[in-house]
Protein backbone atom coordinates (compact mmCIF):
# COMPACT_ATOMS: atom_id res chain seq x y z
CA UNK A 1 0.00 0.00 0.00
CA UNK A 2 2.56 2.36 1.04
CA UNK A 3 5.08 1.88 -2.33
CA UNK A 4 1.49 2.10 -4.63
CA UNK A 5 1.04 5.43 -2.74
CA UNK A 6 4.79 6.81 -3.93
CA UNK A 7 2.91 6.13 -7.15
CA UNK A 8 -0.01 7.91 -6.62
CA UNK A 9 2.00 11.22 -5.43
CA UNK A 10 4.22 11.10 -7.67
CA UNK A 11 1.00 11.15 -10.98
CA UNK A 12 -0.39 13.89 -8.94
CA UNK A 13 2.16 16.18 -8.68
CA UNK A 14 2.84 15.31 -12.56
CA UNK A 15 -0.79 15.85 -13.49
CA UNK A 16 -1.71 18.76 -11.00
CA UNK A 17 -1.20 22.41 -12.20
CA UNK A 18 -1.75 24.08 -9.51
CA UNK A 19 -0.96 22.23 -5.51
CA UNK A 20 -2.33 25.23 -3.93
CA UNK A 21 -5.94 24.75 -5.43
CA UNK A 22 -8.59 23.96 -2.48
CA UNK A 23 -10.64 20.72 -2.31
CA UNK A 24 -13.71 20.52 -0.33
CA UNK A 25 -14.15 17.02 1.05
CA UNK A 26 -17.21 15.58 0.30
CA UNK A 27 -19.00 12.09 1.32
CA UNK A 28 -17.74 10.53 -1.73
CA UNK A 29 -14.03 10.38 -0.68
CA UNK A 30 -14.86 7.87 2.54
CA UNK A 31 -16.49 5.17 0.22
CA UNK A 32 -14.95 1.74 -0.12
CA UNK A 33 -11.77 3.20 2.42
CA UNK A 34 -13.25 1.85 6.02
CA UNK A 35 -11.01 -0.20 6.90
CA UNK A 36 -7.94 1.41 5.40
CA UNK A 37 -5.72 3.95 6.88
CA UNK A 38 -6.91 7.16 7.09
CA UNK A 39 -5.34 10.91 7.48
CA UNK A 40 -8.44 12.39 9.38
CA UNK A 41 -10.21 14.13 6.87
CA UNK A 42 -13.50 14.93 7.61
CA UNK A 43 -16.43 15.50 5.57
CA UNK A 44 -16.75 19.61 4.96
CA UNK A 45 -12.69 19.80 5.26
CA UNK A 46 -11.42 22.70 2.64
CA UNK A 47 -7.62 21.66 2.31
CA UNK A 48 -5.16 22.48 -0.66
CA UNK A 49 -3.89 19.69 -3.22
CA UNK A 50 -0.43 20.46 -1.83
CA UNK A 51 -2.19 19.27 1.68
CA UNK A 52 -3.35 16.27 0.46
CA UNK A 53 -0.21 15.04 -1.35
CA UNK A 54 1.16 15.60 2.62
CA UNK A 55 -1.71 13.18 3.80
CA UNK A 56 -1.26 10.71 1.16
CA UNK A 57 3.18 10.41 1.83
CA UNK A 58 2.85 11.20 5.59
CA UNK A 59 0.04 8.98 7.69
CA UNK A 60 -0.59 6.85 4.33
CA UNK A 61 -4.00 7.94 3.56
CA UNK A 62 -6.73 6.53 1.59
CA UNK A 63 -8.84 9.55 2.43
CA UNK A 64 -6.69 11.85 0.75
CA UNK A 65 -6.20 9.63 -2.11
CA UNK A 66 -9.41 9.67 -2.88
CA UNK A 67 -9.60 13.05 -2.56
CA UNK A 68 -7.17 13.99 -4.75
CA UNK A 69 -8.66 11.58 -7.50
CA UNK A 70 -12.09 12.53 -7.69
CA UNK A 71 -10.87 16.37 -7.33
CA UNK A 72 -8.83 16.05 -10.62
CA UNK A 73 -12.10 15.08 -12.44
CA UNK A 74 -10.45 11.46 -12.91
CA UNK A 75 -12.10 7.53 -12.54
CA UNK A 76 -10.32 5.38 -10.25
CA UNK A 77 -9.80 3.49 -13.85
CA UNK A 78 -8.52 6.44 -15.16
CA UNK A 79 -5.93 7.30 -12.59
CA UNK A 80 -4.89 3.90 -12.82
CA UNK A 81 -3.73 4.17 -16.09
CA UNK A 82 -1.77 7.51 -15.55
CA UNK A 83 0.06 5.05 -12.86
CA UNK A 84 0.85 2.34 -15.67
CA UNK A 85 1.62 4.35 -18.25
CA UNK A 86 4.60 6.21 -15.81
CA UNK A 87 5.60 3.18 -14.86
CA UNK A 88 5.92 1.96 -17.98
CA UNK A 89 7.64 5.38 -18.98
CA UNK A 90 9.87 5.01 -15.98
CA UNK A 91 11.26 1.39 -17.04
CA UNK A 92 9.54 -0.50 -14.24
CA UNK A 93 9.02 -3.95 -15.92
CA UNK A 94 7.38 -5.77 -13.08
CA UNK A 95 5.28 -3.86 -11.57
CA UNK A 96 1.36 -3.41 -12.13
CA UNK A 97 -0.88 -1.18 -10.47
CA UNK A 98 -4.55 -1.49 -10.19
CA UNK A 99 -5.86 0.33 -7.88
CA UNK A 100 -4.43 4.24 -6.06
CA UNK A 101 -4.90 3.22 -2.67
CA UNK A 102 -2.52 0.09 -2.19
CA UNK A 103 -5.26 -2.28 -1.51
CA UNK A 104 -4.57 -5.87 -1.54
CA UNK A 105 -4.58 -7.65 -5.00
CA UNK A 106 -2.98 -10.01 -6.94
CA UNK A 107 -3.00 -7.72 -9.77
CA UNK A 108 -1.21 -4.60 -7.55
CA UNK A 109 2.74 -5.59 -7.36
CA UNK A 110 6.52 -4.39 -8.12
CA UNK A 111 9.71 -5.30 -7.20
CA UNK A 112 12.49 -3.91 -5.25
CA UNK A 113 13.90 -3.17 -7.93
CA UNK A 114 11.42 -1.80 -9.63
CA UNK A 115 10.31 0.12 -6.41
CA UNK A 116 14.22 1.58 -6.31
CA UNK A 117 13.91 3.02 -9.44
CA UNK A 118 10.64 4.38 -9.24
CA UNK A 119 11.99 6.61 -6.05
CA UNK A 120 15.40 7.33 -8.09
CA UNK A 121 12.87 8.80 -10.55
CA UNK A 122 10.47 10.81 -8.47
CA UNK A 123 13.66 12.00 -5.60
CA UNK A 124 14.31 14.02 -9.07
CA UNK A 125 11.09 15.69 -8.62
CA UNK A 126 11.66 18.53 -5.70
CA UNK A 127 7.90 18.41 -5.03
CA UNK A 128 8.08 15.11 -4.11
CA UNK A 129 11.02 15.14 -2.30
CA UNK A 130 10.01 17.93 -0.36
CA UNK A 131 7.04 15.75 0.94
CA UNK A 132 9.14 12.70 1.20
CA UNK A 133 11.68 14.04 3.60
CA UNK A 134 9.02 15.41 5.76
CA UNK A 135 8.36 14.06 9.26
CA UNK A 136 5.53 16.25 10.70
CA UNK A 137 3.27 19.03 8.14
CA UNK A 138 0.21 20.51 9.81
CA UNK A 139 -2.83 21.01 7.85
CA UNK A 140 -3.67 24.72 9.32
CA UNK A 141 -7.13 25.15 7.70
CA UNK A 142 -8.17 22.35 9.56
CA UNK A 143 -5.09 22.41 12.14
CA UNK A 144 -4.13 18.21 11.43
CA UNK A 145 -1.20 17.07 11.97
CA UNK A 146 0.66 14.48 10.29
CA UNK A 147 3.61 12.34 11.06
CA UNK A 148 5.33 10.66 9.19
CA UNK A 149 6.00 6.75 9.77
CA UNK A 150 9.86 7.98 10.83
CA UNK A 151 8.08 9.42 13.62
CA UNK A 152 6.70 6.51 14.91
CA UNK A 153 9.90 4.53 14.70
CA UNK A 154 12.06 6.97 16.05
CA UNK A 155 11.35 6.22 19.51
CA UNK A 156 12.46 2.30 18.89
CA UNK A 157 15.14 3.02 15.88
CA UNK A 158 17.50 5.72 15.54
CA UNK A 159 16.47 7.29 12.17
CA UNK A 160 18.52 10.77 12.48
CA UNK A 161 20.82 9.30 9.06
CA UNK A 162 17.20 8.25 7.30
CA UNK A 163 15.91 11.79 5.40
CA UNK A 164 13.20 9.79 4.22
CA UNK A 165 11.08 7.24 4.18
CA UNK A 166 7.48 5.43 3.39
CA UNK A 167 6.88 2.23 5.23
CA UNK A 168 3.49 0.58 5.96
CA UNK A 169 2.31 -2.69 5.66
CA UNK A 170 -0.69 -4.33 4.59
CA UNK A 171 -2.31 -8.05 5.65
CA UNK A 172 -1.94 -9.30 2.29
CA UNK A 173 0.91 -8.28 1.41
Amino acid sequence: ASLTKIMTTLVAIENISNLDKDVVITSEVFRGIEDYSQAGLSIGDKVTFKDLLYGIMLPSGADCVRAVILNMGKSNDEFVKLMNDKAKEIGLKNTNFDNAIGMDSDDNYSTAGDIAKLLIYALDNETFKTIYTTKSYTISSINLKLNSTLVSYANRLDTSNILGAKSGFTDGA
